[in-house]
């Protein structure tokens, strides 16, 4: 389980509001200075955005499997928003081949060159469905950030919240679904 304390948040330069928000919701649950905290707690006191954040705080100890679990969390919110590419683009296989080569990258079964190739072959898909709708686009974008997901772990899910919101009705239904399970998925990855 990943964990954070409020020493390690205030070192990565957490932000204040998020941080006095964060540290009187743990306070109240009893966790003081250094002590352990569970990271999935910063998604009920926080949100999403400031539980991923956290993930750049955790003790030294945790950083691998940290890295490991923010691409694949990246990896899971591409993949789905990823119908909204192939949907305009059938045959191009770039962006799911990506997230596959991320997703063995982060369970040790591919090496950096190939995981390298499966990026840059996904940001031409990106490039080339710039014209597309930009759901297609926003899609593809997301399966080449998993590639960078362990040190910016938001980029791919804004990507595929931005790609879900693109494919929604004006009430944005589909954005925040895509949000909700975003969230539910992050706390049992977390937990």
């Amino acid at each position: 389980m990943l964990t954070t304390t409020f020493r390690l948040l205030r070192s990565a330069d957490a932000c204040e509001g998020s941080y006095k928000l964060f540290r009187r919701a743990m306070r109240a649950k009893g966790y003081r200075e250094d002590q352990p905290i569970p990271l999935y707690e910063a998604l009920d006191s926080n949100g999403l955005a400031d539980a991923l954040w956290a993930l750049r705080a955790v003790p030294s100890e945790q950083r691998e499997e940290r890295d490991r679990v923010a691409r694949l969390l990246s990896c899971d919110y591409a993949e789905r928003v990823l119908h909204r590419f192939e949907a305009v683009y059938p045959k191009d296989s770039r962006p799911r081949r990506c997230i596959e080569t991320a997703r063995r990258f982060a369970n040790g079964q591919a090496a950096i060159e190939e995981l390298l190739a499966a990026y840059r072959a996904a940001a031409r898909a990106a490039g080339d469905a710039a014209g597309a709708p930009r759901a297609a686009a926003w899609a593809a974008g997301a399966a080449g950030d998993t590639v960078w997901a362990a040190g910016t772990p938001m980029w791919p899910l804004v990507n595929a919240s931005w790609a879900a919101r693109a494919a929604g009705d004006a009430a944005g239904d589909a954005w925040a679904a895509e949000q909700a399970w975003q969230l539910e998925h992050t706390r049992v990855v977390l937990s």
